[in-house]
């Protein structure tokens, strides 16, 4: 996994699409798991345009990666962006 050490600023916005990304109905993993398990993006951004923003700002970051294959988006978290939410304590 990453570097632990490494900070990111993350916005309230952005801080609540990963906390969708983690409590998504359709994440079925826990622990390291949760990296790159894909969930629906709209569990991740309630299809809130401003969310949806916060998202793409999370993908540029490193911390989420998204996938839009034959009209599926998904998201997930990365090895960073589940660092970032380890330290933060969003997952226990």
């Amino acid at each position: 996994m990453g570097n632990l050490t490494v900070t990111k600023f993350v916005t309230d916005l952005e801080k609540q699409v990963i906390i969708n990304i983690i409590n998504s109905e359709y994440m079925d993993a826990v622990g390291e798991d949760m990296i790159n398990w894909a969930v629906w993006s709209f569990t991740a951004t309630n299809e809130n345009k401003q969310l949806a923003g916060a998202l793409g700002s999370l993908v540029k970051k490193g911390l989420c990666s998204c996938d839009i294959s034959a009209g599926d988006n998904t998201c997930a978290l990365t090895a960073d962006g589940y660092s970032w939410a380890k330290n933060n304590g969003l997952i226990d």
